[in-house]
Parts: structure tokens; C-alpha cells; sequence
């Protein structure tokens, strides 16, 4: 009976160390070692967040280069329109001439009309601004992206895109004079200003012109800066992302110190118990073979 039971402690001996050799794992149920499966739970489940968070922080990434193409291209539209504004400006430049570069600005304002309102991201529509206003009169859409793993404000990036659309920019612009002058833009007393921007900005005139090359300004300077705060936060991800990566790979370190077999370790409990089972088939083999000799003796 006792070479039977020592026989039944090494079969379950060997079948554990079967179990962590071919899974790779020390602790492959909880009877190995709870408190340290418990652990390594929590660290597997950090880990999963963490890189569904580095996930997160590169759809913000590209969120944000969708953003900066266009409002890239509206500078360039910008950049175009003041050219014209530089030639309408002229006075050796004729009437008639000057509707043909009206004409060519007035399809450069539907275009940034249309960039604006089609700007898209996995259906948010990034171009025409939210409801966060800030003191300058810039409306902008503020966006939350998840870039931890717990349930905080510091867990939390926000990425505030600037209203591209045109009424925007003049919404701004308004505020701009107000603050500037004390006045409103149509007022008499800024005269040499243009009461509005983009949809009311023309080059049929010499004097609308020149007062466009203010307006054309103010546009540049306003799109400027929305690129710029951008870029900031897109510098401040990538950041956030490289922090994420490195925490990532410390819990997957962690996580696999207390998880992993020792294969040495396991390997050499195998071949032990291997020949312990052994000597104790072979044990058992003689102590069936006892009561037979006794017989033969009758």
C-alpha cells in the first residue's frame, strides 16, 4: 500500500511537470501558486489595456495628419488668394481685368467652404468647429483620446482642432477687431478693414483689394496657429506613445517572470520523478510478487 501511494504522489508530480512544460507556464492553474496567478492576472490585463490605449493614440495621431492636410491645402488656397489681392491691388490693373481675378477668388472661397465641410474622420466631421469657444473667438472641436489605461484626467489627451470653415474664421476675426479697436469691423472708424472675411471679401475693386490683403492676413495667422497647436499635441502623443510602449514591455517583462516555467528547473523535476515512477513500478512489481512466493511454499 505505501509503494502504491509514493507511486501516486510521483504520477501527479510528473503529470504537473508535464503540464508546465508543454504550456510553458509555471503557474498554469490556480493550486500552483494563487497569489502569484492573481498577480499575473492583473498584469496581463494592464498589459491588454495599455496596448488597446497605444491603439488609441495612433488613430489620434492620424486624426490629426487628416487635420493638417487640409488645412495645409487651405493655406495654399490662402497663399493663392493674397496673390491675386497683390495684383487686384494695383491701380494699373483695369476693371474688367479685375473680375477675372474675382472670379478665380471667389472659386478659391467654395473650395475651403467645401474642404471645411467635408473634412471627415471615421465620421466626425473635423472642419467646422464644436462648441468650446475660446476667449480669441476660435471655435474649436475638442476630442478626448484614451491614452492610459485607468479611468483619469491624465489618462486622457485632448486634441482641440480649430473651426476651418469659413464663417468661423470670420466669427474669429470679428472678435479680433472688437478686442482690437473696440469697434465692430463695419464700423465707420475701421474703414481700413473689411467688414468680413472670405464670403464677403471681393478684388473687383483696388480699395476692396487692399483691404483683403488684411483679411488674407488674418486668414494665414488663423490657420497658422491652428497647425501649430497641432502640432504640439501631435508631438505631445507620440510622446505618450513611446511612454506606452515602454510600460507595455516592463508588465510583459513582469508578467513573464512570475508566469513562465523554469524549463531547467522543470526538466530536471521531470527526469527525477520520471525514475522515481520507475523504481516504484518496479517496487510495486515485487511487492505483487510476494504473495505468490508465499504460496509456492504451500
Amino acid at each position: 500500500m505505501k509503494a502504491q501511494g509514493h507511486l501516486s504522489r510521483t504520477e501527479r508530480s510528473l503529470s504537473s511537470s508535464f503540464r508546465k512544460i508543454s504550456s510553458g507556464s509555471r503557474v498554469t492553474r490556480a493550486a500552483d501558486d494563487s497569489a502569484a496567478l492573481a498577480v499575473a492576472e492583473n498584469l496581463d490585463s494592464d498589459s491588454r489595456s495599455t496596448r488597446q490605449a497605444k491603439r488609441n493614440i495612433n488613430d489620434g495621431i492620424s486624426m490629426i495628419q487628416t487635420y493638417e492636410g487640409a488645412t495645409n491645402e487651405i493655406s495654399d488656397i490662402l497663399k493663392r488668394g493674397r496673390e491675386l489681392a497683390v495684383q487686384a491691388s494695383s491701380e494699373t490693373l483695369a476693371n474688367e481685368e479685375r473680375k477675372y481675378v474675382q472670379a478665380e477668388n471667389k472659386e478659391l472661397q467654395k473650395e475651403v467652404f467645401r474642404i471645411s465641410q467635408t473634412l471627415n474622420f471615421n465620421g466626425i466631421n473635423l472642419g467646422t468647429g464644436g462648441s468650446s469657444v475660446s476667449p480669441e473667438g476660435v471655435r474649436s472641436t475638442d476630442i478626448d483620446v484614451q491614452a492610459g489605461m485607468n479611468n483619469t484626467g491624465n489618462d486622457r489627451i485632448t486634441i482641440s482642432l480649430n473651426g476651418l470653415h469659413p464663417m468661423e474664421i470670420d466669427a474669429a476675426y470679428q472678435m479680433h477687431v472688437m478686442n482690437e479697436t473696440g469697434a465692430p469691423a463695419a464700423d465707420p472708424s475701421n474703414s481700413h478693414l473689411p467688414d468680413d472675411l472670405m464670403a464677403g471679401l471681393t478684388l473687383d475693386t483696388a480699395e476692396n483689394a487692399q483691404k483683403a490683403l488684411y483679411a488674407f492676413d488674418f486668414s494665414l495667422n488663423y490657420i497658422n496657429e491652428a497647425r501649430s497647436s497641432i502640432g504640439a499635441v501631435q508631438n505631445r502623443l507620440e510622446s505618450a506613445l513611446n511612454n506606452a510602449d515602454t510600460f507595455d514591455e516592463n508588465l510583459n517583462s513582469a508578467e513573464s517572470h512570475i508566469r513562465d516555467a523554469d524549463f531547467a528547473q522543470e526538466t530536471a523535476t521531470m527526469s527525477k520523478t520520471q525514475i522515481m515512477q520507475q523504481a516504484g513500478v518496479a517496487v510495486l512489481g515485487q511487492a505483487n510478487s510476494l504473495p505468490q512466493s508465499a504460496l509456492r511454499l504451500i
